[in-house]
């Protein structure tokens, strides 16, 4: 599929940035989120913590493929709907000096 154009259905903005830090692109986050409602088991209290089992329902908030469209989600979103071609989620984080997010290394299928 050709990429006309992206939509960012993670509730935050994402930078695309070189290896090096340097921008590419910003896709302002889209109002719409894409995401998996996640349920959490008690397990077992381990030494006084208390642990759970993760588990996800299905995703919601996914808009239907439009030809021409890649859509930005997270990647559980994406892990979820392997049968769909429009999916990307963020590349490999890159972090400034101190240790904080500044962008991810393109977009990853």
């Amino acid at each position: 599929m050709k990429i006309m154009k992206w939509m960012n259905l993670t509730p935050h903005a994402i930078n695309v940035v070189e290896e090096d830090g340097s921008p590419v692109a910003t896709f302002p986050k889209s109002g719409i989120v894409a995401r998996r409602k996640q349920f959490l088991n008690f397990v077992a209290n381990i030494g006084g913590v208390d642990t759970y089992a993760s588990t996800f329902g299905e995703v919601e908030g996914l808009p239907p493929q439009h030809a021409g469209t890649g859509l930005i989600v997270s990647g559980i979103v994406r892990a979820a709907r392997p049968e769909r071609g429009d999916l990307y989620q963020p590349g490999r984080l890159i972090r400034d000096e101190e240790g904080n997010p500044i962008g991810c290394v393109g977009l990853s299928q």
